[in-house]
Order: structure tokens, then sequence, then C-alpha cells
């Protein structure tokens, strides 16, 4: 019984630490830069990577809060020439020696040839699809996952990369 519930516990702790919950990110980490400069960095990356890997544009920018809003949308490729596009909202929080980054809202905003896929967790797709082959449908969203996740990933590694910079002036 202690096992059972070490194993279920881990799990969550796990789970927890991992920050991804059905299409929703959150990763929350300390740095050692004000919030000037998690700004400055949180500006160059959404400029230099969230906006070269996809369309993104800014919704909210307020430096003194500590608080940037992107929407941002991700392309997945079906059979032939089916394309679906998926749009989503990255915000990012700083203060003093702290950032957040999460990732929500993603949603389906259009479907070329087939109906919109829900982005929810499953294999099989737990909703029957018209012009889509399950298999596929669970495919693209497993991508769309990937990416979202090297968003995330990719945000936490420029920020460090950025305070070594800092702190080397």
């Amino acid at each position: 019984m202690k096992k059972v519930i070490l194993l279920v516990c881990g799990s969550l702790i796990f789970a927890a630490s991992f920050g991804q919950v059905n299409f929703i990110w959150e990763k929350t980490d300390s740095i050692p830069m004000n919030k000037s400069q998690l700004y400055s960095a949180t500006k160059m990356f959404i400029a230099e990577i969230l906006n070269s890997s996809n369309e993104a544009f800014i919704l909210n920018d307020d430096k003194e809060a500590g608080v940037i809003l992107v929407k941002a949308f991700a392309y997945g490729l079906a059979e032939k020439a089916d394309i679906y596009t998926f749009d989503y909202n990255v915000t990012f929080k700083m203060k003093d020696g702290k950032y957040k980054i999460m990732i929500d809202n993603v949603q389906c905003s259009s479907a070329i040839r087939g109906e919109c896929i829900e982005p929810i967790d499953g294999n099989p797709y737990p909703k029957k699809l018209r012009g889509i082959s399950n298999k596929r449908a669970v495919s693209m969203l497993a991508d769309l996952k990937w990416n979202l996740q090297m968003i995330v990933h990719v945000y936490e590694v420029e920020v460090k990369k950025a305070s070594s910079t800092n702190n080397n002036w």
C-alpha cells in the first residue's frame, strides 16, 4: 500500500513539475535578473524566436506591470492539402528575480477541407472526425504539443543565456 501511495504521489509531482496539462503550459523560475532585464530578454525572445517560427503579435505590453501577452499561430498539415490553424496565447510575467511563461487558450481556428480538431489529449482521438483519420489527428496534435513545449523550453534557455550575458558586462 505504501508503494502505491508513493508511486501516485511521485507521478503527481512529476506531472506538476513538467508544467503541461491538456494544452496548457506553465513554467515559473527564479533567475538573477531584474524586471527590466527580464523584460528586454523577453522582447528579444518574442522578436527573434517566437515571431520567426510562428506568426505572432503582441496584444498587451505593460513594462511597468511586467506583463506581455502574445497571440500566436501554429499550423498542422494532415493528409494531402488539409491544413489546420491553431491559435494560442503566450503570457510572460516578470518581476525582479523571477519569470513566468504560460501558454493557454489553444484552439483550432480554421481547417481547410476538414473540420476543426479540438486540441485534447487522447489516443485514439476521443471524438469521431470528418475529413482526417484518427491516427493523423493524434499525430498532428502530438506535433502541436511538442512545438508548444519547445516554446517554453527555448524561452527558458534564452533567458538563462541573457542572464549570463548580463552578468558578464
